[in-house]
């Protein structure tokens, strides 16, 4: 009669050696002695108003005097025709 070869061990299932999973761990709670978990921020703050602004930001006022003499007084140097911006004075 053949000899059976011995049962090889890779062949027999083997017990699990891992441990169930673990629950996830839970956050330390702050004692009195913790620091705080989200850090002290100020409170809302008052802004305060701006100041005026300075005189130098009027709108310039641009004369002119067109063919016919009669004068024109704009404040948007665009309104002022191409060929009378060289005269427009701005006041």
């Amino acid at each position: 009669m053949p000899s059976v070869p011995a049962a090889s061990s890779a062949l027999l299932p083997r017990p699990s050696t891992a441990s169930p999973p673990s629950p996830e761990p839970r956050p330390a709670r702050p004692g009195p002695e913790a620091p705080p978990l989200v850090p002290e921020t100020p409170g809302p703050t008052v802004a305060e108003p701006a100041p005026p602004a300075p005189a130098s930001t009027e709108k310039a006022v641009y004369q002119f005097t067109d063919e016919q003499g009669v004068v024109h007084v704009t404040d948007d140097l665009a309104n002022v025709p191409e060929r009378y911006r060289t005269q427009a004075k701005a006041r």
